[in-house]
């Protein structure tokens, strides 16, 4: 049975949309069903749900932005064990942690106005994989500080964009002792420069294969010490487009290496 329709109104329903293709108006669908399933059996369904949503990525299993909400006043349903990201902006305070019952693995802060926001979550930063920063409100060298003393253990791709980040900041960053971890940095739409990127590969570990610095204000000659240095040989893929005077042409020297 395919299930088309815009509500899963039986539970045969939702067995049949969990065997379609994870997309984020399936899991639209499968938030909706659990809202107005009725309490008694939101513990068995949810079970159920968690040995099937296993292959769903994780920023597809996202918590919808009424039960965040509704989290602010309530204690958390049993459902709240399926999600496994959460997108915070400055329409939604601060979380408590304590609420939280989910393993979360992917968290997007938008507009983020205090560092507060992101000590609120430290107790569940352990289980990040994937944390997207934008538009960061207060200044750069506070983000900074911030993230600089969180425990990231899990970590292992890095979204800061929009956010004011020139070299000293990025050079602070670098230094956090999450950093060589990381497999995924982008820093787009930023004000980095060349004196970022020796320290920016230095202290980047052997795991990092993904690296955006688009949008920056990254030379010639910052694109010439990028492909001089060895880090670069182990780049899979590099974003650098509307730096300063950089073409693609100029970093053909990195091997294996896809330019965007």
């Amino acid at each position: 049975m395919h299930t088309s329709t815009s509500h899963i109104h039986s539970f045969g329903d939702l067995r049949s949309l969990l065997h379609q293709r994870p997309s984020a108006s399936n899991w639209d669908l499968i938030c909706d069903y659990l809202d107005a399933l009725p309490e008694p059996h939101l513990e068995e369904v949810t079970h159920y749900l968690l040995t099937h949503l296993t292959h769903w990525p994780a920023k597809l299993r996202h918590a919808p932005h009424p039960w965040l909400m509704r989290a602010l006043n309530q204690p958390l349903t049993p459902h709240w064990n399926i999600i496994r990201s959460a997108s915070i902006n400055t329409a939604l305070p601060a979380l408590p942690s304590q609420h939280f019952i989910a393993p979360l693995q992917h968290i997007h802060f938008n507009h983020p106005q205090s560092p507060r926001v992101l000590l609120a979550l430290q107790p569940l930063l352990l289980n990040f994989q994937h944390m997207h920063i934008e538009h960061w409100q207060s200044s750069p060298q506070r983000l900074i500080l911030t993230l600089h003393n969180l425990k990231l253990p899990a970590l292992h791709s890095l979204s800061i964009n929009h956010c004011r980040l020139n070299s000293a900041a990025i050079q602070h960053l670098c230094a956090s002792s999450w950093f060589p971890q990381l497999k995924r940095i982008n820093l787009a739409h930023n004000l980095i420069d060349d004196a970022a990127l020796h320290d920016l590969l230095s202290l980047s570990g052997t795991h990092l294969q993904h690296l955006n610095l688009s949008h920056n204000l990254i030379t010639i000659d910052g694109a010439r010490l990028l492909i001089q240095h060895p880090k670069s040989q182990q780049l899979l893929t590099l974003s650098m487009h509307h730096n300063t005077r950089i073409k693609p042409h100029h970093l053909q020297s990195l091997l294996r290496l896809h330019t965007i």
